[in-house]
């Protein structure tokens, strides 16, 4: 099935700039309601999608970052998925974690009981705009037919299988070999990060400091030995790191990055690697270059609340 098999032209918007998320969302409403199965709905049905649609925008923004946002909802009473798109040519800001300006945007509405109907959407229209040119070409082109021809070019399948460009995101931290231990360890916290990618040269991916490197390069040995917790009260085990000044930097306590994966990793692969390895993050690679993160909360967002 095509993307532009659910989504018709006369859904499709290309807005200059936008004020705010809520009259993005409403432009976006209006524009799917055009679409002739979306006309025949009940107006009762109809006048819950921009309810809905807010109440799955509390649990977290539907703005991935990279100038994308996938704004949706499940909808009860809904028989087949419904879209609609637009290009915000100026960008508006809603809410993206890196904090850039969304400039593209697709509206879903899914059938209540449909979730993974969900995440193939999903993971088809990332695609589509993570492919490169597609968004210059989608931002110059002339009219909604326009764009719609591009989107039937790139034969994007919606039934394809789910893959690493899917579901990662953009990485929050970057953090370099040089820098002070007590920098990069203040920024995870502020993000509450478990692990953080180590950036070398070109984008390329060098190691990971983790939050266990963080912890067991202060801890004496026989500490490590320990089978059990012996009962003493009145003990530091990071009596050393208080005691002395410390100059290390992340180069010094970073781990070697096993936990890449290449961009069409499959989705049986980074579960594996979640779930059975235990890596706190997937590190999404295409030729050694970060594009991305994915964690375990990430797929779980992906799947309960599409």
């Amino acid at each position: 099935m095509k993307l532009s098999s659910i989504l018709k032209k006369e859904s499709i918007l290309q807005i200059e700039s936008g004020t705010n998320k809520q009259e993005i969302i409403h432009q976006l409403i209006g524009a799917l309601e055009k679409n002739p199965f979306a006309a025949e709905l009940p107006a009762e049905l109809r006048s819950t999608f921009f309810e809905e649609i807010e109440k799955r925008e509390q649990l977290g923004t539907t703005a991935l970052g990279e100038g994308i946002a996938l704004p949706h909802a499940r909808i009860a009473g809904l028989e087949r998925p419904l879209m609609a798109f637009a290009t915000i040519k100026n960008g508006t800001d809603l809410g993206a974690l890196d904090g850039q300006p969304t400039q593209f945007a697709f509206l879903i509405l899914l059938p209540a009981s449909r979730a993974e109907l969900g995440v193939k959407i999903n993971s088809a229209c990332t695609r589509f705009l993570m492919s490169p040119g597609i968004r210059t070409q989608l931002l110059e082109a002339s009219s909604p037919e326009a764009i719609q021809r591009i989107m039937d070019g790139a034969q994007f399948e919606i039934d394809a299988p789910i893959i690493a460009l899917d579901l990662m995101r953009p990485a929050r931290i970057l953090l370099h070999p040089q820098q002070p231990i007590e920098e990069a360890t203040q920024l995870m916290h502020r993000l509450r990060a478990a692990a953080a990618p180590v950036m070398g040269d070109g984008e390329r991916i060098v190691g990971e400091l983790n939050s266990a490197a963080l912890f067991e390069c202060e801890l004496p040995d026989y500490i490590k030995k320990l089978h059990s917790v012996p009962n003493i009260t009145d003990f530091s085990p990071f009596h050393d790191h208080f005691a002395k000044q410390t100059n290390l930097t992340v180069g010094d306590l970073m781990n070697d990055c096993k936990s890449t994966i290449d961009e069409n990793g499959s989705l049986l692969e980074i579960v594996f690697l979640l779930s059975v390895k235990k890596y706190p993050l997937l590190y999404v690679c295409r030729e050694g270059r970060l594009l991305g993160v994915i964690d375990s909360i990430t797929v779980a967002d992906k799947i309960f609340n599409m």
